[in-house]
């Protein structure tokens, strides 16, 4: 239904729209800022592993729509290559039901939920993506009574694998389109809150008390739920600021010395990417720069790269230091450029708030 010859139309049905108060456009966003040269170069590399603005993994054959949709995330939230993610917006469209499920026997709400979330971003209404049904798919996979109301599930023959940051896409798509549910789903994702202020990764059921000792804290689902909820608080969800306060304190206390964020046992780009930010947006100049500071330094530039196998990929951020030293030596190869991939998209939006 949507394609490229389409985009000035609903760009301008979008202003439209927006003049009958019914935002469905763009997040609204924190504070624009220009692109530093740490985060564009991050960009350009991004844009540059696109074919016909679908991320393909070389290593295992197949187009990866997840990650696609995690580009158009980096560049939007460094505010840079709008043409770019209309590209990926239209390219994706046509993957639609590979990703979220064909809406019958399988439908996924986490997938739904990011790519709704997307779709939105770019200006585009629901209705005219794809087969004009992803915004009841997402409604369908929300329970709508008792304990569990608010709780989004996959319908699938593998089972429900939605997950606390699943939840929080499916509370953004569903704030940035105005839906009543949007407050049910916030409460359900607040469930998977601990007295600490971090959420837990695992998504429990709503009777499941949140303790530290026995839950797992993330700071990666900590930081998608902020994202979440200060999307809800945008659509006019209440009462949120204790918690998004209480999440920030939480991940401020897990920035490590150097300025990194530990995930999986470890300190990486991904986590410190998420962590960084969020804390930016949040207005914490000094813990973001902190994170910067250290994903810069696994960044490959010119100044550490000309030389080397990496000279060819200004921009590119490594998982960790270890992935950075490989890239020096052997490159980026097809077996580790996913990795390389991921860190970036996560990477690039935290490297906004670098400042030397």
């Amino acid at each position: 239904m949507h394609s490229l010859r389409h985009t000035s139309v609903r760009r301008a049905l979008l202003g439209v729209i927006v003049t009958l108060g019914l935002v469905i456009g763009a997040t609204a966003p924190a504070q624009a800022s220009a692109a530093t040269p740490q985060s564009a170069a991050a960009a350009d590399w991004l844009e540059g592993q696109l074919t016909n603005g679908i991320v393909h993994n070389d290593a295992f054959n197949f187009d990866d729509i997840g990650l696609t949709l995690d580009f158009f995330f980096a560049f939007a939230q460094v505010h840079v290559k709008p043409g770019v993610r209309d590209q990926i917006v239209d390219a994706v469209e046509s993957h639609t039901n590979d990703y979220v499920g064909d809406g019958t026997a399988e439908s996924y709400a986490a997938q739904l939920g990011k790519l709704l979330t997307v779709v939105q971003t770019d200006g585009v209404a629901p209705s005219s993506y794809a087969d004009g049904t992803l915004m009841s798919r997402l409604l369908d996979r929300v329970v709508k009574t008792g304990d569990q109301r608010g709780r989004a599930k996959d319908k699938s023959s593998f089972g429900n694998f939605t997950e606390t940051i699943g939840q929080a896409w499916v509370v953004r798509a569903l704030a940035l389109a105005g839906r009543p549910l949007t407050g049910a789903t916030t409460s359900f994702l607040l469930k998977q809150q601990c007295n600490a202020g971090f959420f837990r990764e695992k998504m429990r059921p709503a009777d499941s008390t949140c303790q530290a000792s026995k839950s797992d804290p993330s700071v990666d689902a900590t930081a998608f739920a902020v994202m979440a909820l200060k999307e809800a608080r945008r659509a006019g969800v209440t009462n949120l600021g204790d918690d998004i306060r209480s999440a920030l304190q939480w991940l401020l206390s897990q920035q490590n010395a150097n300025g990194s964020f530990t995930g999986n046992g470890e300190q990486n780009a991904n986590t410190t990417g998420l962590a960084g930010t969020v804390l930016l947006q949040a207005g914490d100049d000094a813990a973001a720069g902190r994170a910067a500071t250290w994903l810069r330094h696994r960044q490959a530039t010119h100044a550490n790269s000309d030389g080397t196998p990496l000279s060819s990929d200004i921009g590119a951020v490594a998982y960790n230091k270890a992935a950075f030293a490989a890239g020096q030596t052997d490159g980026i190869t097809d077996d580790t450029r996913d990795q390389w991939r991921r860190a970036t998209a996560q990477a690039a939006p935290a490297l906004e708030a670098v400042t030397t």
